[in-house]
């Protein structure tokens, strides 16, 4: 019932069709008093789903007599089953309640929503919604019969067969009485801006009405959070607490007062984020500096703090730029990694070479003479005549033909140089694609 008093809230009077209506979990956590976790995700899911379930009775006069149109409440529910952004649901209305629900806003008395989201039970927000609609006449009188109906405690249902039975939970008055209307009396006093007494009329021994008497509840204060008032809370706030909240409204009013009354902050305070506001602070008072004309800057600056599109494109671009520099850091320690284990490498093989060359010519001797020959006489070599064998075994271009010649005569002893070849070949191309 919260989650779908929500959505209707979200029904702009100028929307001349259905649209997808996006509700997010961190709405949902604030006012719903919840913590930040996959429950809640959880919670709102399955409000979701049953919603799906629900359905409506539409009744129409016709030249041929009463017409009934039996739909469901809504038609469609998107949710996000995996991944890493479980932060919202979208639902969609079914096209039947369009011409009901689209003109709700001016066919009633519209009330903030937090005033329904506070209270605990679905009967006490429907007595709301149903007392709140007559608030400037100041009561409203109902059958019992039909009150039952209108909250959902007497509802018809269909078996498997199809066939249709009521339901009703209270048939009996004193059951009602105790277990929904008291409740919800107490219920709204302590949480919304209107509060009632009632009285019962009879037609003989049986209670067939009720008569509402709607007030305005003086008690109802709209800045305080009356979430702290629910059943299961431990304690209002504690004198810190206060402080604290006190402590960011001052911050706030300081940067805008010359635009909107302290009133006005305290009630963003109650109803958003301090760094969704601040943020919103921070994006005006800049237009403002670079010379912006904005004829009502108050109004303004409640746009700006409202929106958290703004808050939510402000988030994913620090969130990218976060990203971005990780990957840098990341790709920079991976590089210099990888151009550790390049040189440890280079140095294995170089060891790796000089020890096979070695082995070589201890078990053959007559070749290291030969392979120095045949060496010699190669073109480009780099060998000078005027010096001698183990001068021109310093240079590097003649050591490196030397050691080419003599891997091309013993291949097999070379197996596991080659080995290390290949990998440092894979290294290099490691380096070549972090350096991008």
């Amino acid at each position: 019932m919260r989650v779908f008093t929500k959505v209707v809230t979200m029904i702009k009077p100028t929307d001349a069709d259905f649209r997808d209506y996006r509700i997010y979990l961190r709405d949902l956590v604030e006012e719903f008093d919840l913590t930040r976790t996959k429950a809640s995700y959880e919670f709102l899911r399955d409000a979701a789903n049953s919603l799906l379930q629900k359905e409506v009775s539409i009744y129409e006069e016709t030249e041929g007599g009463l017409n009934e149109t039996r739909t469901h409440l809504i038609v469609g529910a998107t949710t996000q089953v995996s991944g890493a952004n479980l932060n919202y649901i979208e639902v969609n209305f079914h096209p039947k309640l369009k011409p009901h629900l689209l003109a709700l806003k001016d066919r009633y008395t519209i009330y903030e929503v937090k005033n329904v989201l506070n209270l605990p039970s679905s009967y006490s927000i429907r007595i709301y919604e149903l007392l709140k609609q007559y608030e400037r006449i100041g009561h409203r009188k109902i059958t019992v019969e039909k009150f039952k109906e209108m909250i959902g405690a007497k509802q018809s249902v269909r078996n498997a067969k199809g066939k249709e039975t009521i339901k009703d939970k209270y048939p009996l008055f004193g059951s009602l009485n105790q277990k929904v209307i008291k409740p919800a009396q107490r219920h709204l006093v302590d949480n919304t801006d209107i509060c009632f007494e009632y009285e019962v009329l009879k037609r003989g021994r049986k209670i067939v009405e009720i008569r509402f008497i709607i007030m305005t509840n003086s008690r109802y204060d709209p800045v305080v959070d009356h979430s702290e008032h629910r059943p299961g809370k431990e304690s209002p706030k504690t004198e810190m607490e206060t402080a604290e909240r006190q402590g960011k409204i001052d911050r706030l009013y300081v940067q805008v007062k010359q635009w909107v009354e302290e009133s006005i902050v305290k009630k963003w305070v109650s109803n958003y984020p301090e760094d969704q506001i601040q943020y919103g602070i921070n994006y005006t008072l800049t237009q403002l500096k670079a010379g912006k004309k904005i004829e009502n800057v108050g109004g303004y600056l409640h746009t700006m703090v409202t929106t958290d599109a703004l808050m939510t494109a402000q988030k994913a671009e620090e969130k990218k730029q976060a990203n971005l520099e990780a990957k840098a850091r990341k790709r920079k320690k991976d590089l210099a990694k990888v151009e550790e284990e390049i040189e440890q490498l280079n140095q294995r093989l170089r060891q790796k070479v000089e020890f096979t060359v070695r082995n070589i010519f201890d078990r053959y001797p007559e070749a290291k003479l030969n392979v120095f020959e045949t060496t010699k006489k190669r073109r480009n070599s780099g060998y000078r005549s005027n010096q001698t064998n183990a001068e021109n075994m310093e240079d590097p271009l003649f050591r490196a033909t030397f050691v080419s010649i003599v891997r091309n005569r013993f291949v097999d002893e070379f197996r596991e140089v080659e080995e290390l070849e290949r990998w440092a070949r894979k290294l290099r191309g490691k380096k070549s694609r972090l350096k991008g």
